[in-house]
């Protein structure tokens, strides 16, 4: 965020004659300040909906979550962690099915920046 806040800084300044422009650029990048605000109250150090910023894989889920029709986990068996939803239909018998899934150690390697 704060290269794109610069690059349109330096297209203002380029083209200050073009009024529509610099107006459009100025609201840019005021949106831009908010975000990046935003992200830095949450302690982040990046926008993490920059493509060519991708953010490493060290959240991938916080703990459980409850509800009336189930439970979400994390699950870790041998080198597979999974996010899954427990289902609870009154009728039936629990059954699970998985959101999300990953090598236990892919995801190590990439924190780690290997």
């Amino acid at each position: 965020m704060e290269n794109e806040i610069e690059e349109l800084r330096e297209e203002n300044k380029a083209h200050k004659d073009d009024h529509e422009l610099v107006k459009e650029n100025t609201k840019k990048i005021k949106k831009l300040r908010k975000n990046l605000k935003e992200e830095k109250k949450k302690g982040r150090d990046i926008d993490p909906t920059e493509p060519d910023r991708k953010p490493l894989p060290c959240y991938f889920n916080t703990g459980c979550g409850l509800f009336t029709t189930g439970i979400t986990c994390l699950e870790i068996e041998n080198d597979e962690i999974r996010l899954v939803k427990w289902h609870k239909e009154k009728k039936e018998e629990p059954f699970f099915e998985i959101y999300e899934r990953g090598k236990l150690s892919e995801f190590t390697r990439q924190m780690k920046g290997t």
